[in-house]
Parts: C-alpha cells; structure tokens; sequence
C-alpha cells in the first residue's frame, strides 16, 4: 500500500472506533486528541515497528497519571506506527503480486496509486471530506500563522520554509543510508545514491490520471478483481456513519470478525484496530511482548529491533 491516502485513511478510521468503542486508556485520549497529527505522519512512515513496540515498552512500566508532550506525541505515533502495519499486511500481498508480474502494462506502484484513488472517492468523497489534521490545507498564510515568518522582511514564509525542511530532510535521509558512510568508490556511491532516489520516487502525474482519467481495464484489474473497497462492508458502513468520537457505544463482536470475503480496505481496517488494542493491552500490562508479537504478526524478518 502506498504511504499516502491508503494509510491516512485507515488511521483515522481506526482512531474513529477506538475513541467510539472506549478502547483508549486516559494518556493515550490525551495523545490522540492534542497530538492527533503525530499519529497521523506515523501512519505514513515505514518500519514502524522498529518504533512503535520499543516507546510502548519504555513507557508502559512506572506509568504516572500523565505525560509530557514528547511522550505523548510518540504514544499518537506508536498508535499510527500499528495502523500502518494494519494496512500494509492486507494490502501488500496484492502489491506483490504485481510486483512479480513484470508486466509492462500492471505494475505495484500503479495498483498502489489506484488504491490511494480510490480512498480518495470513497473516503474522502472526491475531495469533499478532509482529514482532521489541522494542516490538512497548507498554505503561505498557514506558515505566517505558525511560523511568524512574515515578520522576515521581504520573505515569502512558504518557500523560506521549504528550504529549511528541505536541506534538514535529504541530509538526515542521506545519512540514514548505510553505504554513504562505507562506499569509498565515489562513481558507485553515486550510482547507489541514484538507485534509492529511483525506488522512492512517484510520478504524481499517475495520481491524477488514476482520479480523472482512470483506464478500464487498470480499475477492473487492481481494484474490481482484488475486490479493495466494498462501501457495504458491515465494518466500512459502520466507520462511515460515525459522525463525532464524542459518543461511546458497544458494538457487536462480529463486526470485528475478519474474513477473506471482506474488501481489502475492510480488512486493513479490522487489523488496524486489532493490533492497536493489542498495543494498548501490552501497555497495560494485559499481555506479554511475545503474545503481542504474536497478535502482530510479528516476524523475524521484520526491521525492527
């Protein structure tokens, strides 16, 4: 699943039926309610478990009633750390499939991108429905806002912004490469350099042909055969109707049930909130590190320390 709408998607919608069904003990209402955004960039970010498992252990043992607002922001991330993992185990069986294809006309990151368009309809209505990230529209007056760069004289806050971030991100990626500090080959260093800006690169332009002009053949094929989204999923019906997480209510047992009749979406979601209690439950001190991993899917070839 790509690291964009898919993964957004299922987060918010897993936090959703966590806040509704009361799942969420005081410190972590606390983190997703003023830190909401820090789960939410969680949810985008691969290897999550290399994160997530480490900061609820740390925190889970001498809890005090409440945290400081670095904790707090890494319990959010912790909970979309777990989201994201929800979402990849249902989707990427399906990525690779494609993957090993090697056709020139279906491909991983196309089926990816697909995906992402269609949650851009179905949950997002086409762009009608936002996130709730309080930066779910950014905008130079938004950088004034936060930033108070228009005080700069003659500064344009956006782009001086964008320069800072910028230069931060490609130096601190680049250092988390293990080659940059061990390939003494300067021609092969470059090379190698290249290959990992290639595997992360996305043609946007793909995103607007899957959403204004998605091709026939491409929707039935990664969308309609793989059957990724069904709005009459009971879980999927459910999640949409909950209009505020201001209520509590039980729900049925079985609309938690997983099935491989169910839409991938669907099951993204039921794993999402499966491993997220589970996560919370290991907080707690309800279940060891090993029966959590075992709730996970946890493997030995995860990254992850």
């Amino acid at each position: 699943m790509s690291e964009h709408y898919s993964h957004i998607a299922v987060y918010e919608d897993t936090v959703k039926l966590l806040f509704v069904t009361d799942r969420l003990p005081g410190v972590f209402k606390t983190a997703l309610t003023q830190f909401y955004d820090s789960g939410l960039i969680a949810s985008t970010s691969r290897d999550g478990l290399l994160w997530a498992i480490p900061i609820l252990e740390k925190y889970k043992v001498n809890q005090p009633s409440s945290f400081d607002d670095e904790t707090s922001m890494k319990l959010a991330g912790a909970i979309g750390w777990l989201t994201h993992r929800g979402a990849d185990l249902a989707a990427k069986p399906i990525l690779k499939l494609f993957d090993s294809n090697k056709s020139s006309h279906f491909n991983n990151t196309e089926c990816s991108v697909y995906f992402d368009a269609e949650v851009y309809r179905q949950v997002f209505q086409s762009g009608k429905k936002s996130t709730r990230s309080m930066y779910n529209l950014i905008t130079p007056s938004s950088f004034t806002k936060h930033f108070n760069l228009a005080n700069t004289p003659n500064a344009k806050p956006a782009e001086a912004l964008e320069r800072i971030l910028s230069f931060h991100m490609i130096t601190d990626w680049t250092m988390l490469n293990p080659f940059v500090s061990t390939e003494t080959d300067c021609t092969i260093w470059l090379q190698k350099m290249q290959k990992q800006l290639h595997d992360y690169h996305e043609d946007y332009r793909m995103y607007v042909e899957a959403v204004q002009n998605p091709q026939k053949d491409k929707t039935q094929k990664y969308l309609i055969d793989h059957n990724y989204y069904n709005p009459h999923d009971d879980i999927i019906r459910r999640v949409r109707s909950i209009a505020d997480t201001e209520h509590t209510e039980e729900l049925p047992v079985t609309l938690f049930k997983e099935s491989d009749s169910l839409s991938v979406y669907a099951r993204a979601l039921l794993k999402a909130y499966k491993y997220t209690t589970a996560g919370i439950r290991f907080f707690q001190n309800e279940i060891s590190k090993d029966e959590f991993g075992q709730i996970i899917e946890r493997t030995k070839h995860d990254n992850e320390n």
